[in-house]
């Protein structure tokens, strides 16, 4: 128990160094304050849209809220989710049909009765050909990808990207499990504004249009693009080299 209590110290202190450092923190700051014009706007957004848009946002928090305790590596989860969050929300845009196709009601009853059955859940795969070749769908779909290979599963490129040190001549192996490299902190960051700029335009299309038509949402989205340099933000999505 006393190292869990000292884990969850480090991420307090850690937490409180994010915050205090303007230039990371101001980040954060400024994709919610696209979020909230949102949210302060009137726009044409059904009941379950805005249910979608919610779930992004507060995919938002959560990830952010890792990458400032120190704990970037368990950002990505939160990010993959608000990500497929939106490419359905596209989806049922292009073609309302694709919203019972999501909800594959029988699909997914018969993997919880296969489940209680102790057997083995048949797969579902939910295909949505309204999202073939376009470019937003696509461009979700790769910052998907990136993220499940770089940390969503337990890949090389994960158990890279983790901290180890070994003492007494390679007998012991040791982690505080704690990110304290700001440069890593701050490609993480890069990588949430890719994220929430793609579901952002995402959403946009899915009202027609009609965020870009309100000038607090054009002002907040220019504020933002001029915090951070949107083409090395795409770049930065790469993972680090296998060590």
């Amino acid at each position: 128990m006393v190292r869990f209590t000292e884990y969850l110290a480090a991420q307090f202190n850690r937490t409180e160094m994010f915050l205090d450092n303007r230039p990371l923190s101001s980040v954060v700051g400024a994709i919610d304050a696209v979020y909230e014009t949102v949210r302060r706007g009137d726009h044409p957004i059904s009941p379950g849209l805005a249910r979608i848009f919610s779930v992004c946002h507060q995919g938002l928090f959560s990830a952010a809220s890792c990458i400032a305790r120190g704990i970037p590596l368990d950002s990505p989860a939160s990010s993959r989710r608000a990500l497929e969050a939106a490419r359905v929300a596209l989806a049922i845009k292009l073609d309302p049909a694709n919203a019972a196709k999501w909800a594959a009601f029988e699909g997914r009853m018969a993997r919880w009765d296969a489940r209680d059955e102790k057997q083995k859940a048949p797969k579902l795969n939910v295909n949505f050909s309204a999202l073939k070749d376009d470019p937003l769908a696509d461009k979700a779909g790769l910052l998907m990808g990136i993220l499940s290979d770089v940390a969503v599963h337990f890949t090389p490129e994960y158990l890279s990207n983790v901290d180890f040190t070994v003492v007494d001549g390679g007998s012991q192996l040791y982690s505080d499990y704690i990110e304290d490299d700001q440069d890593e902190i701050a490609r993480y960051l890069r990588t949430l504004v890719a994220v929430h700029m793609t579901i952002l335009k995402i959403f946009d299309r899915c009202v027609d249009g009609a965020f870009l038509r309100n000038p607090a949402y054009r002002a907040a989205m220019a504020a933002l693009q001029d915090l951070v340099n949107v083409p090395s933000v795409e770049r930065g999505t790469r993972p680090p080299t296998l060590k």
